[in-house]
């Protein structure tokens, strides 16, 4: 049981995260991809500052990781039949 809590604490930082980047992409608070890197990235810092656990921070990462890798495979696959022309316009 203790796993599974660990496991959801995990993924509730990593969706908290992937919130409050959407929300400063979307805001238009600041610009550039700093900002957009930087918040998930220190995710499992703030998650072991909470939690005290390397295990929540690590589960906060692979959860980070997987949900990068997620969007990125979406954003591949969206323009799998364009092959990115239609970025150049």
């Amino acid at each position: 049981m203790i796993w599974l809590r660990d496991i959801l604490k995990g993924l509730l930082w990593a969706v908290g995260a992937a919130a409050l980047v959407i929300g400063v992409a979307y805001s238009g608070f600041s610009h550039g991809l700093a900002p957009l890197v930087v918040i998930p990235a220190l995710a499992p810092v703030a998650a072991y500052q909470v939690h005290r656990s390397p295990r929540v921070a690590w589960l906060t990462l692979g959860w980070v990781l997987l949900l990068v890798g997620a969007f990125i495979g979406l954003v591949l696959w969206a323009f799998r039949d364009f092959h990115f022309r239609a970025i150049q316009g």
